[in-house]
C-alpha cells in the first residue's frame, strides 16, 4: 500500500496517505507538484517532483499552500476529472477574488492611495519596503540583509518569537537570508525598528488592518503596505490625479533621503 509505484491523488476533504500527489505553493510563490513522503498526526512531509531532497519540507495538514494535484500546477491530477459543479465553484472563487481586488483598489483610491505591484518572486515584502524607503523595489536584497543582520544582533529578543526558540534561531536566519524566501511579521517588526517608522498594512479595506511601531521619534509618513491573498505584499503610495507619468507622489523629504543615502 505504501509503494511509491502507486500514484495516489489526494482530494480536499480526504485524509492524507503516503505517496499522495498534491500541489504545493513553494517559497517563491510557485505551485509545484509534490508527493507526501512522511506524516504525523497534524503535519505532512512533502517532496517536490524533480527537486533534490534538500528541498523537502513539513507543512501543517490544514495549510493553504496545499491543493489538489493539477489544480494549479501542470501535474496530471484531480483537475482532469473534476465535475462541472466543482469547476463552476472554482471559477466563482476566482471571480470573487478579482472583484475583491478591484474593490480594494477603489477603497484605497478614495483615501488618495494606490497599490504599486511588486514582483511575485518570494521577495515581495522586502521589495515593498525597498520601494517605500528608497523608491526602487530592486533594492530588496539590501533590505533583506540589514533586516536579518539586525535580528541576529538582537537575538536575545527575537529568539522568543521563533518556533523552536534559540535552538532554531540560526536555522531561521540561514533560511530567511536566502533570496526568494518569504518575509513575515518578525521581519516587519525588525524593519520598523531599524527605520523608526510606523508601518500600516492594508488588506481589502481603506483602513489599515494592522499597524506596527505606532510611536516613532520622527514625523515621517508611515510605511504603507498592502496584503493580498495568502502571502503577497505590495507597496501603497499616495495617488495624484495630476501626476500623469506614473500616478505616484513622493515627498521631497523622501527624495532627499534617497540622495543622502
Amino acid at each position: 500500500m505504501n509503494s511509491p509505484r502507486i500514484l495516489k491523488q489526494w482530494q480536499k476533504g480526504q485524509e492524507f496517505q503516503l505517496n499522495n500527489r498534491v500541489d504545493i505553493l513553494d517559497e517563491k510563490e510557485i505551485w509545484l507538484e509534490a508527493r507526501v513522503i512522511d506524516m504525523t498526526s497534524d503535519r505532512i512531509k512533502i517532496h517536490y517532483r524533480g527537486y533534490a531532497s534538500k528541498f523537502d519540507e513539513w507543512l501543517p495538514k490544514n495549510s493553504d499552500r496545499i491543493a489538489e494535484v493539477g489544480l494549479h500546477s501542470k501535474g496530471y491530477g484531480g483537475a482532469k476529472y473534476r465535475t462541472d459543479s466543482e469547476k463552476n465553484e472554482h471559477r466563482k472563487k476566482l471571480l470573487k477574488a478579482a472583484r475583491d481586488e478591484k474593490n480594494f483598489k477603489n477603497q484605497l483610491q478614495q483615501k488618495t492611495l494606490m497599490i504599486k505591484e511588486m514582483g511575485g518572486d518570494g521577495n515581495c515584502l522586502f521589495r515593498a519596503f525597498a520601494d517605500q524607503l528608497y523608491g526602487n523595489q530592486d533594492w530588496h536584497d539590501f533590505i533583506r540583509k540589514i533586516c536579518m543582520d539586525y535580528i541576529e544582533l538582537e537575538k536575545n529578543f527575537y529568539k522568543n518569537y521563533i518556533i523552536g526558540g534559540g535552538a532554531r534561531f540560526d536555522e531561521y536566519l540561514e533560511r530567511k537570508r536566502k533570496d526568494g524566501v518569504w518575509g513575515d511579521d518578525l521581519e516587519i517588526q525588525a524593519l520598523s525598528e531599524i527605520y523608526d517608522r510606523s508601518i500600516q498594512i492594508y488588506a481589502y479595506s481603506g483602513e489599515p488592518m494592522r499597524t506596527f511601531h505606532e510611536v516613532s521619534s520622527n514625523n515621517q509618513e508611515p510605511i504603507r503596505l498592502s496584503y493580498h491573498g495568502a502571502s503577497h505584499y505590495n507597496s501603497v503610495s499616495p495617488f495624484c490625479l495630476d501626476w500623469r507619468s506614473n500616478g505616484f507622489c513622493r515627498s521631497r523629504k523622501l527624495d532627499k533621503k534617497m540622495m543622502d543615502y
